[in-house]
């Protein structure tokens, strides 16, 4: 019964993270660029779909750019910091950094697809980093390695924190050589 209510806090935080925190940070992330550039937030949504509505008449391209990014970037840094003051010992601080970082990892991932797609002229319609590109044409190359670097990033970053061994141990589970015991 102990591990049912174990499974059951994995599958509420993770959704919780997947459907709220992540999406939540993403547009805030989008906002916080918004307000430091000028531009005057008209909607913030979380449902049904996440987004945000903001007048950037005035905005600049480099702007519009640093818009367009800090939504990838805001959750990526957050769980950072997160896992920086936890010093990963907290199980639960652990999975939702592990969480907002697989996200990440996808987002960059397919930010990485539209940008190749940009570049052969399908691009993403609404997809932050096609606004980006359209924003500065001549950006593509510095989106790519950033993209990428995130992407590198990511990947070692989850590879550090050995969620899965952190999983397994919260279940009182261990990894061995031939599978889990």
């Amino acid at each position: 019964m102990k591990d049912v209510a174990k499974l059951s806090g994995v599958l509420f935080f993770g959704l919780l993270t997947a459907v709220i925190i992540y999406p939540f940070l993403h547009e805030t992330g989008h906002s916080v660029a918004a307000v430091l550039s000028g531009a005057e937030i008209l909607e913030f949504n979380l449902f049904p779909f996440p987004n945000i509505l903001c007048n950037m008449t005035n905005i600049s391209n480099i702007g519009r750019v640093f818009i367009g990014l800090n939504g990838m970037i805001l959750p990526v840094v957050f769980s950072a910091v997160i896992s920086l003051l936890s010093k990963n010992k907290i199980f639960w601080i652990c999975y939702v950094t592990f969480i907002l970082n697989g996200i990440g990892l996808l987002s960059t991932v397919m930010s990485i697809a539209a940008i190749f797609l940009f570049n052969i002229g399908k691009p993403i319609v609404n997809e932050d980093v096609t606004q980006v590109m359209q924003a500065i044409p001549n950006s593509n190359s510095f989106i790519l390695f950033l993209m990428s670097a995130i992407t590198i990033w990511l990947i070692v970053k989850i590879k550090f924190d050995k969620p899965l061994e952190k999983c397994l141990a919260y279940f009182g589970l261990t990894k061995t050589k031939s599978g889990t015991v």
